[in-house]
């Protein structure tokens, strides 16, 4: 009698659950209002399979939001759970960058730099080289940089970079994707891109990012030399009190992740955690001149 009634119980939980989210995305559709409290509840509480399952309608969705939401859904609860779940979320949202709408791709891939590269299974890889060849792909110069993450794509890039039809945005991607996988040629076509453009607010917020994802040490020394300036070509990120600060502040918030035992980590704002910059300016350039031989973080 017992196992009767768990059965019956556990049957009606199940249908609670898919009523649950099939019920909340279509009126999502409609409305286009979310209610955080619900959300949660659906990835706190559901397997990623039996989300997976209960989604599959709404990812050829022709309502654009109501396929954005359910490749959300697979995101969130992607990063909550074990490797062998997590390989299976990442293989989800790279089908979802086959997606007709850019939007929805440019979200999936941002999304997708938040695994790690463990976190990509061959599987995944292929798909990431389908896209990659690919001949109109939203969001090329984003989708390369995944591929120099996860380490594959490599000949494909290379074709890439060479043809014509490409951007210089998109080349510019997939040369620092390169550089990330280790191309000596691509490492130093992208040092000599930067070299001489004059270092400023526009150059910290848009071109250190990017050198130091490729977590080559040729770059990273390039980001490290600017904490050493003395000049304040930079304004600061405070509009109720704007004035020029040291770039150095900003390139060691931005090199902090990169770097292993860097004395400082970062707080939920993306700040230093320290509440005075100019002693962790000290303390920084003391570090890298006893640790010359630093670890990068990959």
């Amino acid at each position: 009698m017992k196992l009767k009634l768990s059965i019956a119980l556990f049957c009606i939980c199940n249908v609670v659950v898919a009523k649950d989210i099939t019920t909340y995305l279509n009126k999502y559709k409609k409305t286009g209002i979310s209610d955080y409290k619900i959300e949660q509840n659906i990835i706190n509480k559901y397997s990623y399979e039996q989300l997976e399952s209960k989604l599959n309608p709404f990812f050829s969705d022709t309502i654009k939001i109501a396929r954005q939401k359910a490749y959300y859904f697979i995101y969130k609860k992607g990063t909550q759970i074990d490797s062998i779940g997590k390989k299976k979320a990442t293989n989800k949202l790279l089908q979802g960058c086959f997606d007709k709408n850019g939007g929805i791709v440019g979200v999936l891939l941002s999304n997708l730099t938040d695994f790690d590269a463990s976190d990509f299974d061959n599987k995944a890889k292929e798909t990431i080289d389908r896209l990659l060849e690919k001949k109109k792909m939203f969001h090329k110069k984003e989708l390369a940089m995944l591929a120099g993450i996860t380490n594959t794509g490599h000949e494909i890039m290379k074709n890439l970079f060479s043809s014509e039809d490409e951007t210089r945005d998109t080349k510019w991607g997939i040369s620092l994707a390169l550089a990330r996988q280790g191309s000596v040629v691509h490492i130093n076509y992208c040092f000599k891109q930067i070299s001489d453009i004059p270092v400023n607010n526009a150059f910290i917020s848009y071109i250190i990012p990017d050198l130091i994802y490729t977590r080559q040490r040729k770059l990273i020394d390039f980001c490290k030399d600017i904490i050493f300036r003395d000049t304040k070509d930079c304004f600061s990120p405070n509009p109720d009190e704007p004035e020029d600060i040291l770039c150095a502040y900003r390139v060691m918030e931005l090199i902090a992740p990169a770097i292993e035992n860097f004395p400082y980590r970062l707080d939920a704002t993306g700040s230093l955690n320290t509440d005075n910059y100019k002693k962790a300016l000290k303390v920084t350039r003391k570090w890298f001149r006893d640790n010359p031989d630093y670890k990068i973080r990959l």
